[in-house]
């Protein structure tokens, strides 16, 4: 599927046995080398709690680079989730939060 900030493939984890996303981000979003080893430790995450956890920070260089650049204003969401205190980006109004699953999906707070 193409997104605003890349494109996401299905894939299998082979080593878990599961599906998974693959996300390519595009070049202007690699901006460091920081985002890039965020996006691979993510990449790399065995589990889930593991994958959440790796995607805390790769979430707030994403969201401070869109702030910094003002770019993709009115594409994007910041929303908050205060259990886990993390943000992250979405497309929709209606909360869907990545940390927190199923049972609390709709648990957060557009911050914009």
């Amino acid at each position: 599927a193409q997104g605003g900030m890349g494109t996401v493939f299905r894939a299998m984890n082979e080593q878990i046995g599961r599906p998974a996303a693959i996300k390519v981000m595009r070049q202007q979003f690699a901006h460091t080398a920081e985002v890039a080893k965020q996006a691979e430790t993510l990449a790399q995450a065995k589990d889930l709690k593991t994958a959440r956890e790796a995607f805390k920070p790769l979430s707030t260089s994403l969201i401070k680079y869109l702030a910094d650049n003002k770019a993709g204003k009115g594409t994007y969401h910041v929303a908050y989730c205060p259990m886990v205190k993390a943000s992250w980006l979405q497309s929709q109004k209606s909360i869907t939060n990545p940390y927190m699953g199923k049972e609390m999906l709709t648990c957060g707070v557009l911050k914009n």
